[in-house]
């Protein structure tokens, strides 16, 4: 549904439509759409800490590469008052 959702086609709104007794019509808008929807694991657990250490290599930089999780968590452990250490 959320791929189709993309091409603007809305289920639940093309049903309201046809229970009314309006017609539908679906234009497609050709568009090359890819849907990813990778199951990851999240947890919460109830750990306090202040500070937080990070190794350069192989941490923020992994094969050459700048590891975007790595940076969206330091962002958000700054937001959260956090000190950040970074560990050469």
């Amino acid at each position: 549904m959320a791929l189709f959702r993309t091409q603007g086609i809305n289920f639940i709104q093309m049903s309201l439509f046809d229970r009314m007794g309006i017609a539908i019509t679906v234009l497609n808008n050709n568009l090359s759409i890819e849907a990813d929807r990778a199951l990851i694991t999240r947890y919460d657990f109830n750990l306090q800490y202040s500070y937080v250490y990070i190794d350069f290599d192989d941490t923020i930089i992994f094969n050459n590469l700048i590891n975007t999780d790595m940076i969206k968590f330091i962002y958000q452990s700054r937001n959260q008052g956090k000190k950040i250490n970074l560990v050469n």
